[in-house]
């Protein structure tokens, strides 16, 4: 399950499931973008890893 959290500053964090992030080799730092794919979808594409 994703979940959004709010920080004490007021910025919104997505968490990703462990196991989607490890299928994908996405770790700390990895750099995402987000596009729009329909009005109520969106895609993750993975830029490039840090």
């Amino acid at each position: 399950m994703v979940k959004v959290q709010k920080t004490p500053n007021n910025q919104l964090i997505i968490t990703l499931p462990k196991k989607i992030a490890e299928f994908k080799g996405i770790d700390k730092g990895t750099e995402v973008v987000f596009r729009e794919h329909t009005k109520n979808t969106f895609i993750i594409e993975i830029k490039k890893k840090r």
